[in-house]
């Protein structure tokens, strides 16, 4: 059920969230709901708990991996579902069998929002000499090397020890790593300590495959959570944020939970809080003729993929619109709201859009959007032309949303943009972990990879055409002689994107264009009508983030809203005044109206939760 959930959201949920989780709960395919933790009791094989763990919700049923288990170690021809599947069910039912005659329980542990995210331990290089060491989830030390007491072969030798077992931690406590190479990975559990062997497959290697295993080597990731019974428990829940995605409306539990989530994994106060009833019951009926070309809407849909954008790139809403008067030769024409976003369970228009204002509003409020307007300054109302906004409006008209370069826009630097989860907020994203799961999808989804990534690093690179491990070849034997490797290809991503740079568009790969997510295509939009041009032309959108476009200091701090404007900042100082038209709870834009405009601006920010703090003119 899980997993024909997730299939129907669009592209940008599904490949994010997958993204995050198959390395972490790479048996999600296999199971419909949460597994409850319990301990196995009662006679025979346990054979019927593995076919209800499978086969139904799993109400009675729950697991974790068997001590010391130490594979399979899948190559990436192997990953079809079936295959998948088969293998992991009889590991599963192996476990059983044991738990089932030894009583053993099962541990628990709180789930949490991406819980399920792996911290990056380490890499083992084939001929070094060194090993490393460092804490685990149920040991204070876990130490791994190349293990050089035996010859090589077709196989690789490692050894992992564990080390001096923390007291407070239930039994049995099972930790968890995922070891990572250009040809597969290996799943290793070990709920024992001291040594164990581990054996790396390096048959049949390509040449692409070889290079990355001696270049960039083995990297090993650890899931902090311990079992996969939680592992799966944190990404069923992560899940759940997002079943609005999937609906026209958003449900009440994933409001409240889409609410916590914000509070707890941001910090930007202040916080959404609810408005009167009386105001949020319909959309504020504003005259529209105080509303002109230009205008900014900040958006935010409590439905799991808003929020998660906000928490990775540091703003209070997850999408952008742009209002601009359609010309007519008879006089004043009529307003729209446009925007790049897709169509979905809630929203029936895909690609970049103008949508009559009266439309647009009755479109958001049926979609349960929360909306702000900010109107921009006299003087750049002056400058936004809007028959050559509109004019390029109808060059780029129908293009897809901008899947292909959408986390270029959010990585500026080489560790300061990547999200992390509370409460310590060092359990983090890296470049590491999105090399790994990018040749991952890459190797089993060329789909995937083309619509998300892969194009617009060969553009980073100068090619067309390679895979991403060729991609990270190509880029590393570029390199300058004394940098290091890992923090040279870190910088692969933070490359600013070029905003003459065109993509071949999905889904049948004949629509080429400018590449532009929400934020993107607003900030064309000002940049075409020459919102821009005290600054020429070295500005590109391509790498502004929703932040990026509403701090700009370009609103008016002193215009004259109507009386029934509710205003939910104002309380905030006069440069952040805006005017919420919609929505349950106030939405409030961080550090809006804050940034003068400056040339290549938005190129290297940072935005480390949970604080996002950023230097002034950033």
């Amino acid at each position: 059920m899980m997993m024909s959930r997730l299939a129907n959201l669009k592209w940008t949920y599904a490949v994010g969230f997958v993204l995050w989780v198959l390395l972490g709960a790479c048996a999600v395919s296999c199971v419909r709901d949460a597994p409850r933790p319990r301990t196995w009791t009662g006679a025979g094989s346990g054979d019927a708990l593995v076919d209800a763990f499978f086969e139904t919700p799993a109400e009675n049923a729950s697991w974790a991996w068997p001590r010391g288990f130490l594979g399979p170690q899948f190559a990436f021809w192997e990953l079809s579902t079936d295959r998948l599947h088969d293998k992991l069910r009889e590991e599963v039912r192996r476990d059983v069998r044991r738990r089932v005659a030894s009583g053993e329980d099962v541990g628990d542990a709180k789930a949490e929002w991406f819980g399920f995210l792996p911290s990056y331990l380490g890499t083992i290089m084939p001929q070094a000499m060194e090993g490393h060491a460092t804490e685990g989830h149920c040991y204070k030390e876990i130490g791994f090397e190349v293990d050089r007491s035996e010859e090589v072969g077709t196989e690789l030798h490692l050894l992992f020890f564990l080390g001096d077992k923390r007291e407070e931690i239930f039994e049995p406590c099972v930790e968890t790593l995922v070891i990572f190479s250009g040809n597969g990975f290996k799943v290793l559990n070990f709920a024992l300590g001291g040594a164990h062997k581990v054996t790396w497959d390096t048959k049949e290697l390509t040449s692409d495959e070889n290079w990355y295993l001696y270049e960039r080597g083995l990297h090993v990731f650890l899931f902090r959570k311990g079992s996969w019974a939680s592992i799966i428990r944190d990404a069923v829940r992560t899940a759940s944020l997002f079943v609005p995605f999937a609906t026209r409306d958003v449900n009440p539990f994933s409001e409240r939970d889409n609410l916590a989530y914000l509070k707890e994994y941001q910090g930007i106060k202040p916080f959404m809080e609810p408005r009167d009833p009386a105001r949020a019951a319909s959309p504020l009926q504003l005259n529209s003729s105080l509303i002109h070309s230009g205008d900014f809407f900040g958006i935010l849909r409590l439905d799991g993929l808003d929020p998660t954008l906000a928490w990775a790139t540091g703003s209070t809403t997850g999408h952008t619109a742009v209002a601009l008067m359609r010309p007519s030769v008879e006089g004043q024409g009529e307003l729209h709201v446009c925007e790049s976003t897709a169509k979905d369970a809630y929203w029936d228009t895909n690609g970049i859009q103008c949508t009559p204002y009266e439309v647009w509003l009755a479109k958001a409020q049926r979609a349960e959007h929360h909306v702000v307007w900010a109107p921009l300054a006299p003087e750049y109302r002056r400058k936004f032309n809007e028959v050559k906004a509109w004019e390029w409006f109808e060059q780029v008209e129908g293009l897809d949303y901008g899947y292909e370069n959408m986390i270029f826009s959010w990585i500026d630097t080489v560790e300061m943009n990547y999200p992390c989860v509370p409460p310590k907020f060092d359990r983090c994203m890296s470049w590491i972990l999105l090399e790994v799961l990018a040749i991952f999808y890459d190797r089993i989804s060329t789909v995937v990879a083309q619509k998300m990534w892969l194009q617009a690093l060969n553009k980073r690179v100068g090619t067309t055409g390679l895979s991403t491990l060729q991609v990270i070849r190509k880029f590393l034997e570029g390199r300058p002689q004394n940098e290091d490797k890992t923090l040279y290809l870190s910088e692969l991503p933070t490359i600013p994107e070029q905003d003459d740079w065109t993509y071949e568009m999905f889904p049948n790969m004949t629509m080429t264009g400018p590449s532009m997510v929400c934020s993107v295509f607003v900030c064309r939009t000002w940049k075409e009508a020459g919102v821009f041009q005290e600054v020429g032309s070295n500005v590109n959108c391509g790498e502004f983030t929703p932040y990026d476009v509403h701090k700009l200091q370009i609103f008016d701090p002193s215009f004259d809203f109507p009386e029934q404007c509710d205003r939910s900042d104002e309380s905030s100082d006069e440069g952040t005044r805006t005017c919420q038209i919609m929505g349950k709870y106030t939405l409030n834009l961080n550090d809006h109206n804050t940034v003068p405009l400056k040339e290549h601006m938005a190129e290297g920010c940072p935005s480390f939760p949970p604080k996002y703090e950023r230097e002034k003119d950033c």
